[in-house]
């Protein structure tokens, strides 16, 4: 009966439930089935008949992990629709890039003005290297932030680990394939504001950039981050273990 139990507890973590919450419904059903067999034991089965008893009461094991998995999953949109939330929303996730520089870049013009307006001068060469080094900050934060996000949803109501990195991969190879360029030009006479644009596109060219690397990189390292502990306990120990 242990073995069984450690190998449904295995099971749900492999499909991405907290390791605490496995355990927890494993020691919930491994005292439901010791109340069984004491139950048994009190109406005059031996001690063999009241385990296999027990046991028969209990179900399969595969069957079993299928519905606990499926309750938690189907109880949510993202559970319901696994490829649309992990898979398409991973790509969609791009567009996000130009929405914050935009903004930004509207209220460093405003600042900009106001220094101007009281006589304080700027190097615009310094601006133009701080919005560039920015920018890329800015992409490497938000492929950290959405990787983290889907492998959360992943984890809390899919309970899929399998589509936290489905999504983290998606992240991963589109960041590696994303190429960026933010332009800002100088004012074109005096009095105007600074300009600037946002290129986005995908290339297979200068694949091992260090900006590429780093985009593709930072999706996997926070896949291992957030959700290495259910791929330990779900593959890796159960390996060793058994080796």
């Amino acid at each position: 009966m242990r073995q069984d139990l450690d190998w449904l507890k295995t099971t749900l973590i492999r499909r991405g439930i907290p390791v605490r919450q496995a355990c927890r419904l494993v020691g919930e059903l491994a005292d439901h089935v010791e109340d069984a067999e004491n139950d048994l034991l009190l109406a005059g089965k031996s001690p063999r008949e009241a385990a296999l008893l027990a046991r028969e009461k209990l179900g399969g094991m595969e069957l079993l992990a299928d519905e606990i998995s499926t309750c938690f999953a189907k109880r949510t949109f993202w559970g319901k629709h696994p490829v649309l939330s992990f898979v398409l929303l991973p790509l969609f996730s791009f567009a996000l890039i130009p929405i914050v520089p935009i903004v930004t870049g509207n209220l460093l013009v405003r600042f900009l003005d106001r220094l101007r307006e009281h006589g304080i001068g700027y190097d615009l060469q310094t601006v133009l290297t701080y919005c560039n080094n920015g920018f890329l900050a800015y992409q490497y934060l938000l492929a950290a932030v959405c990787a983290a996000g889907f492998i959360g949803i992943a984890a809390r109501y899919a309970c899929s680990v399998k589509w936290a990195a489905a999504a983290t991969g998606t992240l991963a190879i589109l960041g590696g394939l994303l190429v960026s360029v933010l332009t800002v030009g100088p004012p074109v006479h005096a009095g105007a504001h600074l300009s600037g644009t946002i290129t986005l596109g995908f290339e297979l060219s200068d694949m091992f950039s260090p900006e590429r690397i780093v985009r593709f990189s930072l999706p996997l390292v926070m896949f291992a981050l957030l959700a290495g502990r259910n791929v330990w306990h779900g593959y890796i120990k159960p390996t060793m273990t058994r080796g």
